[in-house]
């Protein structure tokens, strides 16, 4: 198996964008002032926006467990859910990651709207994803 230092990894995923069944659907990755991978911004299935922030202090890095927090809109502005996860990249060649991601997202608002109408649903909704940053 190939390997690579921290430096490579972090180039192989600088200036990608992402696309896949996952939270966001298709997104742009966000770097702080030391080109670290922080956090991803994109659009969602639901017709909404995502965000997702890495939690580790070098950000997101591939062939290990990255743990993340989010947040996310449907129909543009209604407020939908909060997530928290695990997201593993795979290493694809030297410059295309392929992620599985799994966590569990909580619909709060949905719920109480569910309810009000005599509809008992959990707000809690595990989930996995994948994702291609090409």
């Amino acid at each position: 198996l190939h390997r690579v230092d921290r430096r490579q990894r972090q180039m192989c995923i600088r200036d990608r964008s992402q696309i896949g069944l996952d939270f966001p659907f298709l997104g742009w990755p966000r770097y702080d002032e030391n080109q670290v991978l922080r956090s991803i911004r994109g659009i969602n299935l639901g017709f909404g926006f995502s965000f997702r922030y890495f939690m580790a202090e070098d950000g997101l890095q591939p062939e290990r467990f990255n743990f993340y927090w989010g947040w996310g809109t449907m129909l543009l502005f209604w407020p939908a859910y909060v997530e928290l996860g695990a997201i593993y990249p795979f290493l694809m060649d030297s410059d295309k990651l392929f992620c599985l991601s799994f966590g569990l997202a909580v619909q709060v608002l949905m719920s109480l709207i569910m309810m009000s109408q005599g509809i008992v649903i959990s707000p809690f909704v595990p989930f996995i994803g994948w994702s291609f940053w090409l």
